[in-house]
C-alpha cells in the first residue's frame, strides 16, 4: 500500500464521518483502481455509505466488487442482514453471495438462504441441499448457532415439501438426527418447536419424553401462536404413535393437552384422554383378548367422544359400516380418515376392492406431515395386501408408502410383517423402507432381513467393481447381525 493511496483513504473516512456518506461514497469508489488492501478497504467503506443512503444500485454493484475483496477486514454479512430486515432479499441474497465466495463463512451461507426463503417460491430440492449442507459445514466448524438455525430451517423445508409434494421422502432418521444435534438453548421460539417435533421422530422413548416436557413448558410459558402450536404438536404425536406409546410419553402428552387455549375444547380433549389409553391398552392385549377388550374401551370412549357415540349409533342401526360420506362424523382431516379406515376396513372384509380403492384414495390426498394415518387405515391397507385384487393391492401399497414417506405415522403391527406383505406384491421400494423402519425400532426379524438385504446389496456392489460401496454395505450387514445393529 503506498502513501498517497493511505492518504485517499484516510480522506474518504474523513468525509464519511463529517460529511456524511453521500460525498464519501464517490471517494471510496475512486480507490477501487488501488492495490487490493485499498480496494478492499474502499470497498468497505463504499458498502458501508451505499447501505446508509438505502440505494439499491450501489448496493448492487459495491456486492460485485465485494466478490473479490479478499482482504477485507471484516465481514459484510451484517449489512446483508440489514437489507434482510429492510425487507430487500434480492439485494440481501446477492451480497451475502458474494460474502460467501469472498470468506466460505457458513453465516453469510446462512443469510443468502434465508434470503432465498423471503423470496418465496416451493421448497424446491435444491434449497433443501443447500440447507443440508449448510448444516453440515456449521457442525464441522464448530458454529453451534448457525448449526441449529440451519437445521430449524432445514427442517421447516422439509415438513413444506412434504405437505406439498407427493414425491418427497421425510428420512425419520435424519429428522431424529438433525433434532438431538441442534442446541435449544441458541433456538428462537419457534425454532424450538420445530427441533422438538423433529426429536419425536426418536425411536428413543427418553429421547421422546423429554421432547414432550420441552413442548409443556412452551405451551405453559407462551401464549397465542407458540402455545397452539406445542400444544398441536403433542396432539399429533398422539395420533402418530399411538399404540406404540410409551407411559411417560402419554403422560407428558397429557400435562401438555392441559394448556390447550380453548377452555370447551381443552376439557372434551381431557375427559376422552383416559378413555384413548384404554383403546391403546387393549392393543396391546393378547390376541385372545383384544376384542372384548377393544369393543368395551369402545363403548367406553363413546360416553366421552359425540362422533364414537354417533358412530356406534349407525353401526348399530345398518347392521355394518358403508360410505363415510354418508355419515356426518367429524370435519377435521383426522376424523375424516379415521372414519375412512372403519369403511376400508369393511370394504376390504366384504371384497369390494373398487370401494377400498376408492377410500385408499382419498385417504392418500388428506395425509401429510401434520396429518398421520390412522390404526385403521394401517389395518384396511395390510389386509387389502394380503388378500385385496391387484388393483387395490397397488392402492394399499402407495398409501403405506407414502405414510412411511410423509407422516409420523407408526403402525400397530409390526412393521417386519407390513415389510413383507409389501415385497410379496412387488414394491420392493415400499417394502425396503418399511424394513429400514422396522430395523429403527429394533422389531424382532427386522435385523436378519437387513443383514441379508445389504449382504445382496454388497455383493451386487462387488460385482460392478464398486469396492467401497460394497465393503460399506458388508459391514452394515454384519452389524445388523449383532444384537444392536448399526446405530440410527
Amino acid at each position: 500500500m503506498s502513501f498517497f493511496d493511505d492518504v485517499g483513504l484516510r480522506a474518504a473516512e474523513g468525509l464519511e464521518a463529517s460529511v456524511g456518506p453521500y460525498v464519501a461514497l464517490a471517494s471510496y469508489k475512486r480507490l477501487y483502481a488501488g492495490p487490493p488492501e485499498i480496494r478492499a478497504k474502499a470497498a468497505l467503506g463504499a458498502l458501508r455509505c451505499a447501505v446508509a443512503l438505502d440505494d439499491d444500485a450501489e448496493i448492487a454493484a459495491v456486492s460485485d466488487v465485494w466478490r473479490t475483496a479478499r482482504e477485507a477486514p471484516q465481514s459484510a454479512t451484517p449489512y446483508a442482514c440489514r437489507l434482510l430486515l429492510r425487507n430487500k432479499a434480492g439485494l440481501a441474497m446477492r451480497l451475502a453471495a458474494a460474502e460467501e465466495e469472498r470468506s466460505r463463512a457458513p453465516r453469510a451461507s446462512y443469510v443468502r438462504l434465508r434470503a432465498e426463503e423471503q423470496l418465496g417460491g416451493p421448497p424446491a430440492p435444491w434449497r433443501v441441499d443447500g440447507w443440508r449442507a449448510l448444516v453440515a459445514r456449521a457442525q464441522r466448524d464448530g458454529d453451534a448457532a448457525v448449526a441449529t438455525h440451519a437445521s430449524a430451517h432445514l427442517l421447516t423445508t422439509l415438513f413444506a415439501r412434504a405437505a406439498s409434494d407427493p414425491a418427497a421422502v421425510l428420512s425419520r432418521a435424519e429428522l431424529a438426527a438433525l433434532g438431538e444435534a441442534a442446541s435449544l438453548d441458541l433456538a428462537r421460539p419457534t425454532e424450538r418447536i420445530t427441533l422438538l417435533r423433529a426429536r419425536l421422530f426418536s425411536v428413543h422413548r427418553f429421547h421422546r419424553g423429554a421432547a414432550l416436557s420441552a413442548l409443556e413448558e412452551i405451551a405453559r410459558r407462551h401464549e397465542g401462536p407458540l402455545q397452539v402450536e406445542a400444544v398441536a404438536v403433542a396432539a399429533r404425536h398422539f395420533s402418530a404413535l399411538f399404540t406404540r406409546l410409551d407411559a411417560i410419553e402419554i403422560d407428558r402428552i397429557a400435562a401438555t393437552l392441559k394448556h390447550w387455549p380453548n377452555e370447551t375444547t381443552r376439557k372434551i380433549v381431557l375427559a376422552q384422554l383416559p378413555a384413548w389409553v384404554r383403546v391403546i391398552a387393549a392393543l396391546r392385549a393378547s390376541p385372545a383378548d383384544v376384542e372384548p377388550k377393544l369393543e368395551a374401551a369402545i363403548a367406553g370412549l363413546s360416553a366421552t367422544s359425540a362422533e364414537v357415540a354417533r358412530g356406534l349409533a349407525h353401526a348399530r342401526a345398518d347392521g355394518e359400516l358403508h360410505g363415510a360420506a354418508s355419515r356426518p362424523l367429524g370435519r377435521s382431516a383426522d376424523e375424516v380418515l379415521a372414519w375412512t379406515g372403519v369403511d376400508a376396513v369393511s370394504a376390504v372384509d366384504r371384497d369390494d376392492g373398487e370401494a377400498a380403492e376408492r377410500l385408499f384414495g382419498q385417504a392418500l390426498a388428506a395425509i401429510g406431515p401434520d396429518v398421520s394415518l390412522p390404526p385403521a387405515l394401517w389395518v384396511a391397507a395390510h389386509r387389502a395386501l394380503l388378500r385385496a385384487p391387484p388393483a387395490t393391492q397397488g392402492a394399499a401399497a402407495t398409501l403405506i408408502d407414502q405414510a412411511l414417506c410423509r407422516t409420523a405415522s407408526v403402525p400397530h403391527r409390526p412393521l417386519v410383517d407390513i415389510a413383507a406383505a409389501l415385497s410379496r406384491v412387488g414394491r420392493s421400494d415400499a417394502a425396503a423402507r418399511a424394513l429400514a423402519e422396522a430395523g429403527r425400532w429394533r422389531e424382532p426379524g427386522a435385523g436378519p432381513m437387513l443383514a441379508d438385504e445389504k449382504r445382496r446389496g454388497g455383493y451386487a456392489a462387488l460385482a460392478r467393481g464398486d469396492r467401497s460401496a460394497a465393503l460399506a454395505l458388508l459391514t452394515e450387514a454384519r452389524a445388523w447381525l449383532t444384537a444392536e445393529g448399526p446405530r440410527s
